[in-house]
C-alpha cells in the first residue's frame, strides 16, 4: 500500500496565508521607528509651546487667550503689590494676598520652565544644554527668574531686611508686559536700531545738565560765603 504524495511546503504556506484559521501576522515596526515617532511628537509639541509663548499673537485664538491671561495676571500682581502696602487693606484680607501670590508664582514658574524647556525649538538655542544655558542668561529670562525669586528666597534667607528689599523685585513682573504688547515690542526694536543716535542724544543731555548745574552752583557758593559768620566783620566786643 502506497502513501499519498505529500504536498510541497510552499503550497502549505500559501494555504496558511489564505485560510482564515491561519492568518499571517503583521510585521511589528522596529523599536527605532517608534522612538523616532515619539521624538518627532515631542519636538512638535515643543515647537507649539515655544510659538504660543514667544509669538502668541500669531497663534490664533489660543495664543490670544494665553497672552491676554498673562497680561491680566501681571497687571493684577502689580495692583496687589500696591494695595498690600496699605496697612488697613492688608490687615483686612491677609489670606487673599497670600493665596493670590501663591497662585501667581505657580503660573509664572510654569511659564518660566516651559520657556526653558521649549527654547531649543528656536534656531538660536538648538543645543539641549548649552542652548538652554544661553537662553537662561538672556535679559527677559533673567527678568522672569527675578520675578519669581522673591517667593522662594525666604526659604533660604532669614534676614528680614534683605527679604524686604528682594520683595521689591516683584515689580519686575510689570516688565513682562513687553512680551505680549506689539506696541512695546515695536518701541524696543526702534530703540535697538537707533541706539547710536540715542547714545549721542543722552550724551548731549548730560553735558547740558552739567553746564546748567554749574551755573546754578557757582552763584550759590558766592552767596553762602558772603552770608556765612566767618565772612562777617567781628565787633570789638566779640
Amino acid at each position: 500500500m502506497t502513501s499519498p504524495p505529500t504536498q510541497p511546503a510552499q503550497a502549505d504556506r500559501g494555504r496558511i496565508g489564505q485560510s482564515p484559521h491561519f492568518p499571517l501576522q503583521a510585521a511589528e515596526p522596529p523599536q527605532g521607528a517608534s522612538q523616532a515617532t515619539l521624538a518627532s511628537r515631542g519636538s512638535g509639541l515643543r515647537r507649539r509651546v515655544h510659538a504660543l509663548l514667544e509669538t502668541p499673537h500669531e497663534q490664533g485664538l489660543l495664543g490670544r487667550l494665553v497672552a491676554g491671561g498673562l497680561v491680566v495676571l501681571i497687571v493684577a500682581n502689580v495692583a496687589a503689590f500696591v494695595l498690600e502696602t496699605v496697612q488697613p487693606i492688608r490687615r483686612a484680607a491677609p489670606a487673599f494676598f497670600l493665596w493670590f501670590e501663591v497662585v501667581s508664582v505657580i503660573i509664572f514658574s510654569a511659564e518660566y520652565l516651559l520657556r526653558l524647556w521649549s527654547c531649543t525649538a528656536s534656531p538660536r538655542y538648538p543645543s539641549p544644554i548649552k542652548g538652554r544655558l544661553r537662553f537662561a542668561v538672556t535679559p527677559m529670562a533673567l527678568i522672569d527668574l527675578a520675578a519669581i525669586l522673591p517667593f522662594y528666597l525666604p526659604f533660604v534667607i532669614a534676614d528680614l531686611r534683605v527679604l524686604r528689599a528682594i520683595r521689591m523685585l516683584r515689580l519686575l513682573r510689570l516688565t513682562k508686559l513687553g512680551r505680549y504688547s506689539l506696541a512695546v515690542q515695536t518701541i524696543g526694536r526702534v530703540l535697538v536700531a537707533k541706539r547710536a543716535e540715542l547714545a549721542v542724544i543722552l550724551g548731549g543731555i548730560l553735558v547740558v545738565l552739567l553746564f546748567a548745574s554749574s551755573l546754578v552752583y557757582l552763584p550759590s557758593t558766592k552767596h553762602n560765603r558772603k552770608s556765612s559768620p566767618a565772612s562777617r566783620p567781628r565787633c570789638g566786643g566779640e
